[in-house]
């Protein structure tokens, strides 16, 4: 299979269409609430391995299959041993993260540091900012009475391209591996009409542009299940965290 090269009438759909990707991942994957939620679940999955109430160990599998028993090894049996394990927990960090899955009760988000930037930012800053706020969490845990196992950062960079910056745009026009991933537009020079150019060596093109950035998330979530008041909790919260942290550009 060879890279993909659309003709040069196909030059918008496809910019479109990488453009769109990114929007998907921003919308979706990485919605506040579809974050949150998997940050819980993270925790209670890792909950159930420690204990013993989940075993996806290869000995385990292998039983499964044999015992013709696999084919209920599914979300149900997960939310089984869940709910289970809400039931005989008496650990209130437990119960808040098996309730966050259970009751669709995700934790609270406090502070949000959403932005696109250059990809040296990452050297530059973000991972400075990410530390800080790793550092931060047993102060802000102590002046809030909410333990640090509550407390959880999700940092997430995505390039908004597959090569991008990784390479020039004349380099771009020279690769013929497919693992680049790179689309090609036929035609794209019109004094080599059977020639074909990548599609972010394309100055008209959004990607061209976008090739040199990246989508950087930086967000605190407070698992608040098990505090009164949680909605003035979370404000509070999140009104100390902007005072902390002006850098951080706030979305929640």
């Amino acid at each position: 299979m060879g890279l993909p090269c659309l003709l040069r009438r196909g030059t918008r759909a496809a910019d479109h269409f990488l453009v769109s990707r990114y929007f998907d991942y921003t919308q979706v994957a990485f919605h506040h609430t579809v974050v949150a939620l998997e940050l819980a679940l993270e925790r209670v999955i890792e909950l159930l391995f420690k204990e013993g109430d989940l075993d996806c160990s290869g000995a385990a599998m292998r039983a499964r299959i044999a015992d013709e028993i696999w084919s209920i090894f599914d979300d149900q049996y997960l939310a089984l041993a869940m709910r289970t394990k809400l039931k005989t927990t008496k650990d209130p960090i437990h119960k808040a993260f098996l309730m966050s899955v259970l009751d669709r009760r995700p934790p609270k988000l406090v502070l949000a540091g959403d932005a696109i930037d250059e990809r040296d930012y990452e050297k530059k800053a973000f991972v400075g900012h990410v530390q800080y706020i790793r550092e931060m969490i047993p102060k802000w845990a102590h002046e809030f009475g909410i333990e640090q196992p509550l407390w959880m950062v999700w940092k997430k960079t995505l390039p908004l391209t597959k090569v991008g910056a990784t390479i020039t745009f004349e380099d771009a026009d020279e690769l013929t591996d497919e693992s680049s991933q790179l689309v090609r537009i036929k035609g794209a020079d019109l004094d080599d009409p059977e020639g074909s150019r990548s599609l972010i060596s394309l100055r008209s093109t959004l990607v061209h542009s976008l090739s040199t950035k990246k989508f950087y998330g930086l967000r605190v979530y407070v698992n608040l299940n098990n505090v009164p008041n949680a909605a003035d909790t979370k404000k509070s919260i999140a009104d100390r965290l902007r005072e902390e942290m002006p850098f951080v550009n706030d979305h929640s």
